[in-house]
């Protein structure tokens, strides 16, 4: 597991894994939250990573550039640009999540979940998917 460096006012104090600083109560206010930024932005890209390569397999693509390639082949067929259209769409939503952690209190991303905000960001785009053939 990531480790998150704690920092007070400029000094770090201590390194501990996503968990131990979930179990942690009366931490200091003043806590940077960037190095436990960086580490749920990482897990937010890396759950985004993983559902593009899963669905797109699921499709019969192997990545984005593939999709881009039978886009450009044919511009009117309906999977390559559906998919196209729903990955703009959930990347979109993940690129917006990442910025709001930006605004979020050490306690609020103490608690933050990226797997579980991940899913509800695929959920919501998911609408977007084209029919899968066969």
């Amino acid at each position: 597991m990531r480790k998150v460096d704690l920092i007070l006012e400029g000094t770090k104090i201590g390194e501990v894994s996503l968990e131990q600083l979930r179990a942690m109560e009366n931490l200091p206010s003043r806590l940077d939250p960037a190095p436990l930024i960086a580490v749920l932005c990482d897990l937010l890209i890396e759950q985004e990573r993983k559902r593009t390569v899963s669905l797109l397999r699921q499709y019969g693509y192997f990545g984005i550039g593939d999709i881009q390639y039978w886009h450009s082949q044919d511009p009117d067929d309906p999977e390559p640009k559906g998919l196209l259209e729903w990955y703009s769409a959930y990347d979109d939503a993940i690129w917006e999540e990442i910025d709001n952690l930006q605004n979020k209190t050490f306690e609020e991303l103490k608690d933050y979940d990226p797997v579980e905000v991940e899913q509800k960001i695929f959920e919501q785009t998911k609408g977007k998917l084209p029919p899968m053939e066969g």
